[in-house]
């Protein structure tokens, strides 16, 4: 029943918990004690047989029932969508090269993955977590474009920036992440390539309201001089580099958000997200320190993101979002001209 109520009922995102526990309550004062409490049910045990053997009966007959609906409702074109546009690869990651190019939570070792022509005049690194690896579709695009190759190092729920990294799904700190963090930084200094891009989920590890992580995250001081620590070991070989603002962080599955959203014949906006919140501009100010203390580049695609004041759920008909942060793959996608006009730019620039 709980569960029917969290995922069906259209109430505002973060109000269902609230809902489902109001009628946990309930139902147990009003149902499950009393049944348990019933002098009526104790007095002959054939009752309770019978009584408990009906509502088994009951709760298969609901669940096939709401797995018809479910399969019904799924197979809606506008359903479909969603399910489509959420649930396609990066470029990296879904590369299919039958290599993990985002490498798992209990791996170490550094992966460097190829993409483009590998004769190319030029290579351009890619370095970072999963929000790195949602670029790679764009950054690979614009690297085909301009005659580029791109190589790949990324690890999944691991920073860039030098800092311990606590994961929930380990539960536990992450010793694989410093010895990949180390070993992908020399590698990258021996490729010596002709640019390197960070990108990470940045907010992902700072105290604030967009982790899960609790005490476990960083303060926003640690974080600053974990990044600060990685971008001059880079730096220190005189690349050109880039980092690269992190996107919003909506902070709810937004292919969750948008089904039922559907499902209840709601506008796509029902899914918006405050700027203010699904941007944290103390990130956004260390992360441009960080590069203008190293007089290396900064990008922020914020605005082709988010509008005044709103971070939209679905932008010029496609969704922005495949989860609760990630990029679709498809929006990403979309972004190339903009992202390779501004790394065009910036590797204009000299290095110092």
């Amino acid at each position: 029943l709980n569960l029917m109520i969290y995922c069906t009922i259209p109430v505002p995102p973060g109000k269902n918990f609230r809902l489902a526990l109001i009628c946990a309550v309930l139902s147990y004062a009003l149902l499950e004690h009393p049944v348990r409490r019933s002098r009526w049910l104790s007095a002959r045990p054939a009752r309770s047989m019978a009584l408990s053997s009906s509502l088994t009966v009951c709760g298969v007959l609901l669940a096939l029932g709401a797995g018809a609906v479910a399969a019904k409702l799924a197979s809606k074109p506008s359903q479909k969508n969603i399910a489509a546009q959420t649930g396609r690869v990066p470029t990296a990651s879904g590369s299919g090269s039958g290599r993990d190019c985002l490498i798992g939570l209990t791996e170490s070792v550094p992966v460097a993955c190829s993409f483009g022509d590998p004769k190319a005049a030029k290579t351009l690194v890619l370095f970072g977590d999963s929000h790195g690896d949602q670029w790679s579709t764009p950054l690979v695009a614009w690297a085909g474009q301009a005659g580029w190759r791109v190589v790949t190092y990324l690890k999944s729920s691991c920073s860039v920036a030098d800092i311990p990294v606590y994961n929930m799904r380990l539960n536990r700190f992450s010793p694989e992440c410093a010895q990949w963090r180390q070993s992908a930084i020399a590698q990258i200094q021996a490729l010596h390539p002709d640019a390197i891009v960070i990108a990470e989920f940045s907010s992902g590890y700072i105290q604030g309201v967009l982790t899960n992580l609790g005490e476990n995250a960083v303060t926003l001081t640690m974080w600053t001089d974990g990044l600060q620590r990685s971008v001059r070991a880079l730096h220190s070989s005189q690349i050109p580099m880039v980092v690269l603002r992190d996107s919003p962080t909506p902070g709810r599955d937004m292919k969750i958000c948008l089904a039922r959203a559907d499902w209840h014949h709601l506008a796509a906006t029902y899914c918006d997200s405050d700027r203010s919140v699904a941007l944290d501009g103390s990130v956004t100010a260390a992360e441009r320190e960080v590069a203008s203390a190293a007089a290396v580049s900064f990008i922020d695609l914020s605005d082709n993101l988010c509008e005044s004041g709103v971070c939209p759920a679905v932008r010029d008909g496609q969704i922005v979002y495949r989860d609760a942060n990630h990029l679709t793959t498809g929006f990403a996608g979309s972004l190339v001209d903009r992202l390779g006009a501004s790394l065009a730019l910036a590797l204009a620039r000299p290095t110092r």
